[in-house]
């Protein structure tokens, strides 16, 4: 059975929470939150977890501010910059735990939290490796700001915006619908609908079917191919090769790749955006080993 403990610690304005899989000494450790509303607990990214955590990791996962098990009012609003800075607050307290070498971090990320987690590591030098999947690029092409003026903007906005007070708040809408005619949703592929509340509605996961998007207003506009020509570190990026959601389309996606610094990898898997997050398929097993596999070879586990 893996071990973990439930643990706790400070996020942005709130509690954040989650579980710390550990080993016995410092190990490389990655740290992990979910996609788009999804929770920690029950959504497979636990089942991840599990997988990493036996090629010899730490692994610390957490819910978002606001979202899951953690603390945050107004509960299931969804802002990138908050969330950016939750992921930093989690790399800060898995740094400071005994089980954890603090020299070797990862993140991972699904959909919109591995576009977050893209800027984090773009954003702080302790990210030493980075994995995402299936990963919310946007809807555009750009040039990656090959001058680094808008990479530059961004970072001063990132690191002196007050990201809880300033937010603009859109309408509570349902995170999915089996009928976009009746019941119009933020994520509106059918196959949305059909992992959100096969995985979503289990015991335990937590997961509500709402979510408020909020935006803030930045200097420039923000894209993730921004971040990804900033990338030092070394990256694994899983793209599905027929991905659906709006946001995530397979050529942004591969084109964020191409941009990106630092030594990278490519895995291009069979489907679309929900398929390797079905933990009875061979999608899972293959992509969660090839993670596994990446992570072990960066960080020199044997």
């Amino acid at each position: 059975m893996t071990s973990y403990l439930e643990v706790e610690f400070p996020g942005e304005r709130a509690v954040l929470r989650g579980r710390l899989y550990r080993h016995d000494g410092p190990r490389p450790a990655v740290v992990m939150a979910h996609g788009f509303s999804a929770t920690a607990i029950g959504m497979v990214a636990d089942r991840y977890a599990e997988v990493l955590h036996g090629a010899g990791l730490a692994v610390l996962l957490y819910d978002h501010e606001g979202f899951g098990l953690s603390d945050g009012e107004p509960r299931q609003v969804v802002n990138r910059w908050l969330q950016c800075r939750g992921y930093q607050h989690a790399l800060s307290y898995a740094a400071d735990h005994p089980c954890v070498d603090r020299q070797r971090l990862a993140l991972w990320g699904d959909s919109l939290s591995a576009s977050i987690a893209i800027t984090v590591a773009a954003f702080d030098v302790r990210v030493s490796a980075l994995v995402v999947q299936v990963p919310a690029c946007g809807s555009v092409l750009g040039n990656g700001d090959p001058d680094g003026a808008a990479y530059a903007a961004l970072r001063d906005f990132y690191t002196s915006a007050d990201v809880t007070d300033s937010w603009v708040l859109g309408e509570p809408q349902p995170v999915v619908s089996e009928d976009q005619a009746a019941a119009p949703s933020l994520l509106e592929p059918i196959t949305a609908y059909r992992w959100f509340c096969e995985y979503g509605l289990r015991p335990g996961s937590t997961w509500r079917n709402t979510a408020t998007p909020a935006t803030l207003a930045t200097p420039v506009p923000f894209s993730t191919g921004i971040m990804a020509r900033r990338l030092t570190c070394p990256s694994l990026w899983v793209i599905a090769a027929e991905d659906e959601m709006p946001g995530a389309e397979t050529p942004i996606a591969t084109h964020c790749f191409d941009l990106a610094g630092g030594q990278k990898e490519k895995l291009i898997v069979e489907g679309g955006h929900f398929g390797l997050l079905y933990d009875t398929s061979p999608l899972f097993g293959e992509v969660s080993q090839a993670q596994a596999s990446f992570l072990a070879r960066t960080f020199s586990i044997r």
